[in-house]
């Protein structure tokens, strides 16, 4: 660990070890996003299907829902990986070509090693996601828990990277960003392999924002992308920030991440915010702008940097990919049975099973990063530099530029 800090202290202006941390949580909030649809959908989703209101369609509306708001954790994946990537291509000296081989192996190899967990465990016919689901009986838990083994040949097409092509995977539902994740990173790259102007990448994403708004391209998702990507071409600026203006920058990213799964039900809390972005046809844009203010307020704020940088932070970022890709094959059959047979007795039994669920998750996160995850990363680094930097594998900016 000394040697990694080490590495950090020399890499201070090219890596931001806050950024680390704020990946690990924000993987963290995916975790418990899905624990929560699935199983506690109330909190999630709030009142349906003249549900009357309680304590957790009350969650699901007021801000605290950002502590299991995944996809806006999913958001602030993208704005990473715009600002981070940004940094890489400014400074890589590799060929557009090049990087763009080392980017696919660095996403594709875990995404791989994932796949075929998910399928060994699939193939052993654990789950008992059928027997949660008629427990639970919300829409969520059957759409998405409910899966079938599937042959090897459908393994080996979705190990070779087709989730790149169709945008979702029928044996790990966690993939579907990896589509949006590649194109984001690769029109990155080729944006600053291109233009070398701080003026000219201005204008380039300019454009774009414009381009993903008016044909709809996804654009809640691009616009992370747009925004980190600004935020690292304003960084000096970015850093001028008042302690007291970057804290409230943070604030307002949090409490916009807080907006509730579906339009906010009149007289909650985020009812006036979103009415208020509707004015101008922006609520879709809610969590994109409060992703992109929260990642703003880390950079800034002195007490969140210090706090996203200690060493429980900067672990939980070591693991996120890991953690990300693992979390969701693993809820599937691990939780399913454990709610079926324990957790669905009483709160204190679901709450329990949870804990065990999410140390599973972690443990074998840990496992998967020391055995595929840091491997990829050096083998992209391989590919991209020719030799392996003494302190790269962990160090590098380019080492974290994953999107968990």
């Amino acid at each position: 660990m000394s040697s990694r800090n080490g590495c950090m202290d020399q890499n201070k202006e090219m890596r931001q070890a806050e950024l680390d941390g704020l990946r690990g949580f924000a993987a963290l909030t995916v975790v418990l996003a899905h624990l929560t649809a699935a199983f506690r959908p109330q909190m999630y989703f709030g009142i349906e299907n003249g549900l009357t209101e309680n304590v957790q369609t009350w969650f699901a509306n007021s801000p605290l829902f950002v502590l299991v708001n995944g996809s806006f954790g999913v958001y602030i994946f993208f704005v990473l990986s715009g600002f981070v990537i940004s940094a890489s291509a400014d400074r890589s000296r590799s060929g557009f070509l090049k990087t763009a081989l080392a980017r696919c192996v660095r996403l594709s190899l875990p995404c791989a090693a994932s796949i075929f967990f998910s399928a060994l465990l699939m193939s052993a016919v654990l789950a008992n996601s059928e027997g949660a689901a008629q427990i639970v009986g919300h829409w969520w838990i059957k759409k998405q828990l409910i899966v079938t083994p599937q042959p090897w040949w459908q393994v080996m097409k979705e190990a070779a990277g087709w989730y790149y092509v169709t945008g979702e995977s029928l044996l790990n539902g966690a993939l579907w960003t990896m589509q949006v994740e590649l194109i984001g990173s690769l029109i990155i790259y080729a944006v600053f392999y291109s233009f070398t102007a701080r003026m000219h990448r201005f204008m380039i994403a300019a454009g774009l924002s414009v381009a993903v708004i008016y044909f709809y391209i996804t654009p809640f998702y691009y616009l992370c992308f747009v925004a980190g990507s600004l935020l690292y071409l304003l960084r000096n600026e970015v850093m001028k920030l008042p302690s007291m203006l970057a804290g409230i920058v943070l604030l307002t990213g949090i409490v916009l991440g807080g907006k509730s799964f579906f339009p906010p039900p009149a007289g909650t809390f985020y009812d006036g915010i979103y009415h208020g972005f509707a004015l101008f046809h922006a609520e879709a844009y809610i969590w994109t702008l409060g992703a992109s203010l929260l990642v703003a307020g880390v950079l800034t704020f002195q007490p969140a940097k210090i706090f996203l940088s200690n060493r429980l932070s900067r672990f939980l970022g070591r693991l996120s990919f890991s953690v990300y890709l693992l979390h969701f094959p693993l809820l599937i059959v691990l939780m399913t049975n454990l709610f079926v047979t324990w957790g669905s007795a009483s709160s204190a039994a679901y709450i329990a099973t949870a804990i065990i669920y999410i140390c599973t998750v972690y443990a074998l996160g840990f496992v998967f990063t020391f055995m595929i995850d840091e491997p990829a990363i050096r083998l992209s680094h391989r590919i991209r530099h020719g030799e392996l930097k003494e302190n790269s594998s962990l160090a590098d900016a380019e080492a974290r530029e994953d999107h968990p």
